[in-house]
C-alpha cells in the first residue's frame, strides 16, 4: 500500500484549546469538534462554503475576524452544521418526486444544514408547492443537470457501470445497503459494476485489491475507474467512488448523507485507483 502522511482532524475540542491552537472559542462549539488544517490556497470564507456553514460562525469558533490571515499548517476548528446553518434568503418550490436528502444534494448544502434552517427533521415529509428555505453557501448553480457519461465511454462496460451510478444521484446514504433504495460507498460501486459482470467485495478496501492498479500520477484517471481515499486518516483505506471523468466522481457520501456527484479529491489524498474492465 502507498505510503502517506495524515493528521487526525477529528479532536477534542478541550485537547485543542489546552495546546494553545484555538483562542477565544465560541461556547457554543460542541465539547467534540471537527478540525480543518489550512493548505495553500484557502481563504476563510471558502473554508465555510466547503464545509457548509456560516463564515460568521467560522470566525466565532476560532476567535477571529474577517480579516484575520490564515497560514498552512494552521487548525481551524469547523463548528456543528446544523448549529451554525443559517437561511440564504432563497428557496426552492418542491414538485413531485423531490426528497429533502435530493434538495440538499442538488444545491450543495449539507442535509443538516437544510433541516435545520427549515426546522426539519430527516422524517420530515414535503409537498409538492411546499418552499423549502435554503441555507447559506447554497449553489448559485442549482438544478444543473448531474454530469453524463463522457461520450467515448458510453458504450463500454466501464461507462454503463458509471451510468447505473449517477443514476442514483439523491439517494440517501445508509451503512451496508447496496440499494436499490439507499447506498453506502461500496455499496454504490459493487452495485454498479454487477450491471456488467464485474464481481465486487462490499468492502472499500478489498475493493481496492480487486481490478488492476492506475498509476494516477503519471497517467489518467477515466471514466468507471475506483477512486479510494482513507476518510479518517488511520492508514485504512475506508471510501470509494466512482470517476465520472478526471476531473469528476460520484460518490455515497457519508457526510452528505446522499449519492452525489462532486470534483475529484486531489491526488494528494487519493491513496489509490483501480480499473476492472
Amino acid at each position: 500500500m502507498a505510503r502517506w502522511t495524515r493528521t487526525l482532524r477529528t479532536v477534542s475540542l478541550a485537547a485543542v484549546i489546552g495546546a494553545g491552537a484555538v483562542a477565544g472559542v465560541s461556547s457554543s462549539v460542541a465539547a467534540e469538534a471537527t478540525t480543518y488544517t489550512v493548505v495553500e490556497g484557502d481563504t476563510l470564507g471558502g473554508i465555510a462554503l466547503e464545509h457548509g456553514v456560516t463564515l460568521r460562525s467560522l470566525l466565532a469558533a476560532n476567535g477571529l475576524e474577517a480579516s484575520s490571515l490564515i497560514m498552512p499548517g494552521q487548525a481551524l476548528v469547523i463548528p456543528d452544521v446544523a448549529e451554525a446553518a443559517a437561511p440564504s434568503g432563497r428557496a426552492h418550490t418542491v414538485v413531485s418526486g423531490d426528497t429533502l436528502v435530493g434538495i440538499a444534494q442538488r444545491y450543495g448544502v449539507r442535509l443538516a444544514a437544510l433541516l435545520a434552517v427549515n426546522e426539519m427533521t430527516v422524517d420530515s415529509l414535503i409537498m409538492p408547492g411546499q418552499e423549502i428555505q435554503l441555507p447559506v453557501g447554497a449553489s448559485a448553480a442549482a438544478g444543473a443537470p448531474a454530469p453524463a457519461v463522457p461520450e467515448q465511454a458510453a458504450s463500454s462496460p466501464a461507462g454503463r457501470a458509471l451510468q447505473y451510478a449517477l443514476a442514483q444521484v439523491g439517494k440517501p446514504y445508509v451503512f451496508f445497503t447496496k440499494g436499490p433504495a439507499t447506498f453506502d460507498c461500496s455499496g454504490l460501486t459493487l452495485t454498479a459494476y454487477a450491471q456488467v459482470g464485474v464481481e465486487l467485495v462490499h468492502h472499500a478496501a478489498t475493493q481496492a485489491t480487486q481490478g488492476s492498479a492506475v498509476d494516477f500520477w503519471s497517467g489518467s484517471i477515466q471514466a468507471g475507474d475506483l477512486v479510494f481515499l482513507d476518510d479518517d486518516w488511520d492508514g485504512t483505506i475506508d471510501h470509494v467512488g466512482m470517476a465520472i471523468d478526471s476531473r469528476s466522481w460520484v460518490h455515497a457520501s457519508r457526510t452528505r448523507n446522499a449519492v452525489i456527484t462532486a470534483p475529484l479529491p486531489s491526488k494528494n489524498v487519493i491513496i489509490a485507483v483501480r480499473r476492472y474492465v
